[in-house]
């Protein structure tokens, strides 16, 4: 049996034959000629709109399966019943395409882009311009990010002298900021699970997700989780890192203790795959250790298996 691809490029290739035919013989055939001519050709697009319709899904149905299966305010209703209020949170994974395709170029470079980022990053924060010299094989991957970045309105310029020295401008608005200080590694989180949870539709039974959530703790304090995702019915939490981590392994497994969640169902989300970092998140948070290199197969790993979601 055909596929409906391979129904639809059938359908394109006879479309495209009729109007050829219809053409040459436009001229020379007598009307009601024509009139059969016209009707061979409406045939053939009825086929062909039939055979579209069939081989493109229909996004209004998807639209609807998604909101069916939007278990809306379940995590909400979960952080209550452990004594915990929500009382700030988005609850979209969305983000304008550009900050995903530049935060993506940094994820799966970052071998060659540590040092500049770092760097980058530093100088952001004291809203310092700089230069920057890098080795050969590393500075055709920081010039196209730099590219990206001036082009996304996150580095007001950069150029490049004759020693290979590159002169950076910084972007001193708040979203440049933000992304270049961390939140593109959670651009990127929100990006894999939405494209993940489109490409498993037809396995989940149910979903809800907070991103930056502002929780009320029960002695009465305020602090803050990254990100809520639940999948039939199992609550899984992340924590994005993107600079030093080590002051922040205690309040992880203070925030873990109090949503009383195992460790595989917990999650650190840094840049490099780094052992050191993995057992340090392991042991002294109890929590499970994800780089953003490998970020999507690890999350369909340890999140859209199938002894998760459907047989």
């Amino acid at each position: 049996m055909e596929s409906p691809n391979e129904q639809l490029s059938e359908s394109l290739l006879e479309l495209s034959d009729s109007l050829e035919r219809l053409a040459n013989t436009w001229l020379k055939q007598k009307e009601a000629d024509m009139h059969v001519q016209v009707k061979e050709f409406s045939v053939l697009v009825n086929k062909f709109q039939k055979t579209v319709k069939g081989a493109l899904p229909d996004q209004r149905d998807e639209a609807a399966i998604i909101k069916a299966k939007h278990k809306k305010n379940f995590i909400i209703s979960w952080l209550k019943a452990i004594n915990v209020q929500a009382v700030d949170y988005a609850n979209t994974l969305k983000a304008q395409t550009y900050l995903i395709d530049t935060a993506d170029y940094l994820a799966h470079n970052f071998e060659h882009l540590k040092e500049f980022y770092t760097t980058l990053k530093y100088q952001q924060n004291l809203k310092r311009d700089f230069k920057f010299k890098t080795a050969r094989s590393s500075l055709g991957y920081i010039k196209q990010w730099c590219t990206m970045l001036s082009k996304n309105k996150l580095l007001d310029k950069f150029s490049e002298d004759r020693s290979n020295n590159l002169e950076i401008e910084i972007a001193e608005i708040h979203d440049a900021t933000m992304f270049i200080y961390g939140h593109w590694l959670e651009i990127l989180l929100r990006s894999k699970l939405a494209s993940l949870l489109h490409k498993n539709l037809d396995r989940l039974e149910s979903f809800d997700l907070l991103s930056q959530v502002v929780i009320l703790k029960p002695d009465g304090t305020n602090s803050e989780l990254d990100l809520l995702l639940m999948i039939n019915e199992r609550v899984y939490w992340f924590e994005c890192k993107s600079g030093v981590i080590k002051d922040y392994f205690e309040k992880f497994k203070e925030h873990k203790n109090l949503l009383k969640l195992p460790q595989e169902q917990s999650f650190v989300v840094v840049p490099e795959k780094d052992p050191n970092i993995a057992i340090h998140v392991r042991k002294r948070s109890e929590m499970t250790c994800l780089n953003s290199t490998e970020l999507e197969l690890q999350l369909e790993q340890h999140i859209f298996d199938q002894n998760l979601i459907g047989k």
